[in-house]
């Protein structure tokens, strides 16, 4: 099959700490889907609870990870860096992805930040196929 030039559909990416991410754009079913598994759990996210925008730093992909209105919240961005795979259907990917907590007002502290980062180093590969 000639994939060569195709935009990917599918990001299967670890990191640090064990982090795995897998993002299909558009799987079986004609929908998104994100697979994280990690320090903050696992569990696979539909396509109504995926932010996915294209800004000037590639597509940014976002799930919250935890929220509870009495603890902090974190969230997940996954930083997608345009990718042309080649005749294989596939292509080498290094990128990020960002945990975002935001301190809760009842636990966070009455002066400072409330926003904390942490950035995650992941590498994988994009890939032209449907994930199941």
């Amino acid at each position: 099959m000639a994939w060569a030039g195709l935009e990917p559909t599918v990001y299967e990416l670890s990191g640090e700490g064990g982090t795995k991410v897998s993002y299909a754009t558009i799987d079986i079913w004609g929908s998104a889907r994100l697979q994280y598994a990690g320090p903050h759990g696992k569990r696979t996210y539909p396509e109504e609870e995926i932010d996915a925008r294209d800004t000037e730093l590639g597509r940014e992909v976002t799930v919250t990870l935890q929220a509870d209105e009495d603890k902090d919240t974190v969230n997940l961005t996954l930083l997608i860096p345009p990718v042309r795979v080649g005749e294989e259907g596939a292509a080498p990917l290094e990128t990020v992805a960002v945990v975002t907590t935001m301190v809760s007002p009842l636990t966070g502290p009455p002066t400072g930040q409330d926003y904390r980062y942490e950035v995650l180093s992941l590498r994988g590969r994009a890939l032209c196929a449907l994930l199941g």
